[in-house]
């Protein structure tokens, strides 16, 4: 156990100062913890935390998207609506693919305010969709 705090001490001190709060508290709780089970699957519950950051910006980018998309299906070249509404449609496709991704990575952990943040992208990117559909 001391040789698992001596390299979390190290990889925090090569990861600089903002890192190293955090490597250090988690060698405390590894060490303090006196069940081998509980301490992993703190482990995981974190790492899928950190696992829904990554599909949360890209259901964020994904209702971006659309919303140019329609915007250029209601007010660009009418012989471009075709490809702006199908830009939409795959800009939605893949919005609610990265939710779903989002909404797994957080199951564990129900009262995270990520749940209602890609609720509220994934209602906005459907009405923007359902607009020029």
């Amino acid at each position: 156990m001391i040789e698992q705090t001596r390299r979390a001490a190290g990889a925090a001190q090569a990861a600089g100062p903002a890192q190293a709060a955090g490597a250090a508290q988690a060698a405390g709780a590894a060490q303090a913890s006196a069940d081998p089970a509980e301490s992993q699957a703190g482990g995981v519950a974190v790492a899928l935390s950190r696992a829904a950051d990554v599909p949360l910006r890209a259901t964020e980018l994904a209702a971006q998207t659309a919303s140019l998309a329609a915007g250029l299906a209601r007010g660009g070249n009418p012989a471009l609506r075709g490809d702006a509404v199908c830009a939409a449609l795959l800009a939605q496709a893949g919005g609610r693919a990265a939710g779903e991704l989002v909404r797994i990575n957080l199951a564990a952990a129900p009262g995270d305010q990520r749940h209602d943040q890609v609720a509220r992208l994934l209602a906005d990117l459907m009405r923007t969709v359902a607009d020029v559909t």
